[in-house]
C-alpha cells in the first residue's frame, strides 16, 4: 500500500480520488457502522414522535 502525503495543496481530483479509494478499501467497516446507526436513528425518531412533550422527547432520543 502506497502512503500519501496529505500535507500541502491538492486539487479537487486528487481529493475525490483519495476519498474514493479510502471508501473502497474500508467499505465493510463503514457499512457495519451505517447498519448499526441507521436503525438507532429511526428508533429515536419514532420515540420523538410518540412522546407529547418536547423536553421528554429530547431526553428520550438522547438516551438512544
Amino acid at each position: 500500500m502506497k502512503t500519501i502525503d496529505l500535507r500541502g495543496q491538492h486539487d479537487l481530483g486528487e481529493i475525490i480520488g483519495l476519498a474514493w479509494r479510502l471508501y473502497a478499501r474500508n467499505f465493510g467497516p463503514m457499512f457495519l457502522i451505517a447498519l448499526t446507526t441507521a436503525p438507532l436513528q429511526m428508533l429515536a425518531a419514532v420515540l420523538q414522535d410518540s412522546i407529547a412533550g418536547q423536553g421528554a422527547a429530547t431526553a428520550a432520543s438522547a438516551a438512544v
